[in-house]
């Protein structure tokens, strides 16, 4: 080989050998790490992006029933004062009830629910001995007012209805200042002091506007007396009045016929003077009068 063509090969090989040194010298390239925590990996990924969800439908809340806490006394037009519940709602009282336990059951009592408040509370007017609680044929409570099973009436839209009033002429509205009633028993009226709820009769030998009960008949068969005339709206009001006995005091008529009491009545609905003799009768208030 020529001495010329020997040095190039020379300084090939050294060009050569000094690119192979400078290529397994230079630094290694950056690798990510793959044990990078989670958080740090998140840090360096960007976040992919979030759809909001819609919060789930609240079903809306029913509201809670308004329970009755106490009986106050409201004013009709043309029934007066009557008892109601604070909320509004007229109370009523069945002519069979009398003598204190409830006559209405059954089907009955979907029509008229019975009322009940296990403490009356009462609003001003009214007195707290006149209420009372009885246990129903049903076993459930019942309050009472003067011993007369309350109720509602079903067909009461709105507070102050009282279209309970008359219906049947067994139901009329429970009031403070009642003076006479009637009771129903058998399908049969007969009329009651509305203070004691006790039977009142009339004699055969009276007359109108005369009593020929005195001295020992009147100790059995007391004279009834009222100053005000308060009944059912469905009671013709006229029919009842008063007169002045021989005797000067003044008793109460019914269509003229002096009314009284039986001593052997001791309890409410008692009817142990009807009959007696032939001579004594209750008095049916809704019956038409006397021809």
């Amino acid at each position: 080989m020529k001495p010329k063509y020997l040095i190039m090969a020379v300084i090939a090989l050294v060009i050569l050998g000094g690119g192979y040194w400078w290529w397994a010298m230079r630094p290694a390239p950056s690798v990510q790490p793959t044990n990078v925590p989670p958080a740090q990996q998140a840090a360096n990924t960007a976040p992919a992006p979030v759809t909001p969800v819609a919060p789930a439908p609240v079903p809306p809340t029913a509201p809670a029933p308004i329970v009755p806490t106490k009986v106050v006394l409201r004013e009709n037009p043309k029934l007066g004062k009557y008892l109601a519940d604070d909320i509004g709602r007229t109370l009523y009282v069945f002519a069979k009830d009398l003598g204190g336990q409830s006559a209405c059951v059954g089907k009955c009592l979907e029509v008229w629910p019975a009322f009940y408040l296990p403490k009356v509370a009462i609003g001003p007017g009214l007195d707290a001995p006149d209420f009372s609680t009885i246990t129903r044929p049903d076993g459930m409570p019942q309050t009472t007012y003067y011993g007369w099973p309350v109720y509602y009436y079903s067909g009461d839209a709105a507070p102050g209805d009282v279209n309970g009033e008359g219906v049947n002429k067994l139901w009329f509205v429970t009031k403070p200042d009642y003076t006479v009633i009637f009771g129903n028993k058998d399908n049969v009226n007969y009329l009651v002091d509305a203070e004691t709820s006790h039977t009142l009769y009339k004699f055969s030998k009276d007359a109108p506007d005369v009593s020929n009960c005195s001295g020992a008949c009147a100790q059995n068969w007391p004279l009834f007396k009222t100053d005000k005339i308060v009944a059912p709206s469905f009671i013709d009001a006229a029919r009842l009045g008063n007169f002045v006995r021989t005797d000067k005091a003044s008793q109460t008529a019914f269509d003229r016929w002096p009314l009284y009491f039986f001593v052997q009545d001791k309890a409410p609905g008692d009817l142990k003077g009807q009959g007696l003799n032939g001579l004594w009768s209750t008095v049916d208030p809704l019956a038409p009068p006397a021809r």
